[in-house]
């Protein structure tokens, strides 16, 4: 399959691990995105419900792409090993520090 990004976000072997590992913590198992689902179609469906809670989930969905993206490059370019627990981990520490950022 060719790398684009809907397979590398959503698609692939890893971010689908990640994914169903985020929504399952988020009580969200039925937003976790199918394995040829398109950021454009998948994202916008999910319901926040509400506008402050939208924002936040396009805070957190922000930072699990973005996370997803860092270690592809480590993978790719660093030789790093896919860890789907590494992952997890990174979003983890981000996600716990923000509310701390936004606070000072």
């Amino acid at each position: 399959m060719d790398e684009d990004i809907n397979h590398l976000m959503l698609g692939c072997v890893v971010s689908r691990q990640i994914w169903f590992s985020v929504l399952d913590r988020w009580e969200k198992r039925e937003w976790v995105p199918g394995a040829l689902s398109t950021m454009a179609d998948w994202w916008p469906s999910l319901d926040a419900g509400g506008r402050k809670n939208r924002r936040n989930l396009n805070t957190a969905v922000t930072l699990v792409c973005w996370s997803i993206w860092k270690h592809r490059n480590a993978v790719v370019f660093d030789g790093a090993t896919p860890s789907v627990s590494q992952v997890l981990r990174v979003i983890s520490q981000e996600g716990d520090a923000w509310p701390r950022q936004r606070a000072s």
